[in-house]
């Protein structure tokens, strides 16, 4: 193969065999049947297998389709021959010619085709890959792939079957085996779908590897997997000053028991947005922690992702300990999403003004269906001069696009919702 790539020598190629079904068919015309060529010829006309490259084959599972595909390109590319020659002429379009004239092209299919294959988990298409290439290169994707499916057989086998060493592409392509690019998110693809054992195996054998660490890091604590954490932090972790576990991502995962060994071990510098985080996914005991013991956090964006979820008691919470006062959007963003029950508490929490509602708010909630907020909103803000609730935001916006509604009533009927149409038409 390599020689053919840097066009060092001549590819013979064999005879494809010809289709199954065209050899049935002419049987039934011996005179035609005991022709070679004529079965040929209806063999490439019914083949499809001509106009698959071999990285979309790999996507359909079948081996079988793989090799021909791989002996129809040997026999296009074939070097002598008058047969051959007619042959690359009928099929000069075909992507198989490529897969031998073309190092690029070559590359390229043996990537995807790789990735295409450990996506299905199948390690005897990629066992067959590694066997009729050579000089390739593995991309990271398939790396990222096998992590997320937890496929240590497919990782063992890349592992054992890569260059000794990383290096170039022009490395790999001067030698027999394959490259494998480990590294991107595998660590993170592998914990965020809870393959912890493939982790640490990627630690292991690939920890010196560049990748993504703050996002694997991230994972690892909104997962709550304080044991691996531990384990990472055990085998040198912090010393390579990698990126550091956070309280903010504790708190977005709602892992108070992580999120007081981080603040117990000295890991507060990254807490900026742990207040908002758990507001926002409704995690009441790490925001009452939070204020009790490392309150650095914005409470007023707390208060607005809070109402924003619908999470009335974080609300309720934040406002009964005077925190939060400084809201501008929590009543809009819950109107707008149909949580009628916290709009109201804010209302009545004295959250008034152009602010909190406004013509936006109602244009939203009638789009989208919300009559209890659209009834709520015309009780209590229709003849609020500020609130100009059904003023046309045409003039007024830079962001509304030609065909979208700029009232509350064209997107009400724009959204099919006839009963706030009629109600105030």
């Amino acid at each position: 193969m390599r020689a053919a790539m840097n066009g060092q020598g001549a590819h013979v190629g064999r005879r494809v065999t010809p289709l199954t079904s065209a050899v049935v068919v002419l049987r039934d015309n011996p005179s035609l049947g005991a022709l070679p060529h004529v079965v040929s010829s209806v063999s490439q006309c019914l083949d499809c297998s001509v106009d698959i490259s071999l990285a979309r084959a790999c996507a359909f599972g079948s081996l079988r389709l793989l090799c021909r595909i791989w002996e129809l390109s040997e026999e296009l590319t074939a070097s002598n021959g008058d047969a051959a020659g007619r042959l690359r002429r009928h099929l000069w379009w075909s992507p198989l010619l490529f897969l031998w004239t073309d190092r690029h092209y070559h590359r390229a299919q043996f990537s995807r085709g790789v990735v295409e294959a450990v996506r299905r988990g199948d390690l005897g298409m990629v066992r067959w890959l590694f066997n009729h290439f050579s000089g390739c290169v593995v991309a990271v994707q398939a790396v990222e792939v096998a992590a997320a499916a937890g496929d240590m057989r497919v990782l063992q086998f890349f592992l054992d079957s890569e260059l000794p060493s990383q290096g170039t592409q022009e490395t790999a392509e001067n030698n027999d085996s394959n490259q494998v690019q480990w590294g991107g998110a595998d660590l993170a693809a592998a914990v965020e779908n809870g393959h912890a054992d493939v982790a640490r195996w990627l630690f292991e054998h690939k920890g010196g590897v560049d990748r993504d660490w703050g996002r694997f890091m991230a994972a690892v604590i909104r997962k709550g997997d304080l044991e691996l954490l531990q384990w990472l932090l055990d085998r040198g972790y912090a010393e390579r000053q990698l990126a550091p576990p956070t309280m903010d991502d504790a708190a977005w995962g709602g892992h108070l028991d992580i999120l007081q060994w981080l603040y117990h071990h000295g890991y507060v510098h990254h807490a900026s947005f742990a207040l908002e985080h758990a507001a926002r996914n409704g995690y009441l005991e790490i925001v009452e922690w939070l204020v009790r013991y490392h309150p650095v956090g914005n409470a007023s964006r707390a208060l607005d992702a809070a109402a924003r979820e619908n999470h009335l008691h974080v609300v309720s919470w934040l406002l009964e300990h005077n925190l939060g006062r400084g809201a501008t959007s929590g009543m809009h963003q819950a109107a707008i999403r149909g949580y009628l029950d916290v709009a109201q508490y804010l209302h009545e929490k004295g959250f008034h003004g152009v602010a909190s509602v406004s013509s936006g708010t109602m244009l939203r909630a009638a789009g989208r269906g919300f009559l209890g907020v659209v009834k709520w909103l015309n009780d209590e803000f229709a003849n609020d001069p500020q609130a100009h609730l059904y003023r046309d935001l045409r003039p007024y916006s830079l962001t509304l696009l030609a065909d979208e509604p700029s009232t509350a009533i064209d997107a009400a009927a724009k959204g099919g919702h006839l009963e706030p149409t009629h109600r105030y038409t």
